[in-house]
């Protein structure tokens, strides 16, 4: 993935055990999408509390 595919998404995710998935907004002081999380995002985090919630 080169950095122009980065700053041409519209939504930007990174998942860890740890962290979960976490919204990547900006890179290098630069804003991804509008900067803010998208729906996308969204609906994939609610979907991972419910699957986690179902354990």
């Amino acid at each position: 993935m080169t950095k122009e595919e980065v700053f041409g998404a519209d939504e930007v995710m990174m998942s860890s055990a740890s962290k979960e998935l976490l919204p990547v907004v900006k890179i290098d002081g630069k804003a991804i999408g509008n900067g803010k999380p998208g729906a996308v995002f969204g609906r994939l985090y609610a979907a991972y509390q419910k699957a986690k919630a179902a354990l």
